[in-house]
């Protein structure tokens, strides 16, 4: 029988529950940058009902996840052999380069959201609202593990001569 090793690349915990064939329930804690052992004790079926619930949510094989995959969200699993130390923050680190890239993409769309807010039908400016400046910058030193998301973003503008500002 083969093992499976569930591969966590997150600074959170995953409490991953498992149904078995069995119908009795089952839950992998599989803590922060870590893994957990599926071992013999669990059949065949149940080992591949846990990758494909790992994969419905967005997870890979661990030697997969080099390549920057978009939906990549952090859980992994490895057949046969735990991950390496340095496999598991590699994968960390396209997890949290995925999350800056939605971060941004996300205040995009804010910004966007704004200035449509600022603009009539015919897409004039409003006289009375006026977007002033939008920053979005990164608040971890280059080499540091950013807090969630790792990105700060700021839309300062004025709505009916009030100053508005929207932080993250």
């Amino acid at each position: 029988m083969a093992t499976l090793y569930i591969v966590n690349a997150t600074r959170q915990r995953h409490r991953i529950p498992l149904v078995l064939d069995s119908g009795r329930v089952t839950r992998f804690d599989v803590p922060s940058l870590g893994q957990e052992q599926m071992a013999g004790e669990f059949s065949e079926a149940d080992k591949m009902r846990m990758v494909q619930h790992i994969e419905r949510y967005g997870g890979l094989d661990i030697s997969e996840t080099h390549k920057t995959p978009p939906g990549f969200s952090g859980l992994a699993y490895r057949w046969d052999r735990p991950a390496k130390v340095a496999e598991i923050e590699g994968a960390h680190e396209v997890e949290m380069v995925r999350r800056e890239k939605v971060s941004a993409r996300e205040m995009t769309n804010a910004v966007k959201a704004f200035d449509g807010r600022a603009r009539n039908i015919r897409g004039i400016q409003r006289p009375e609202s006026m977007i002033t400046e939008t920053v979005i910058e990164e608040t971890v030193p280059t080499g540091e593990t950013p807090p969630s998301g790792g990105l700060m973003s700021k839309i300062i503008g004025d709505v009916s001569g009030d100053r508005l500002d929207i932080g993250a």
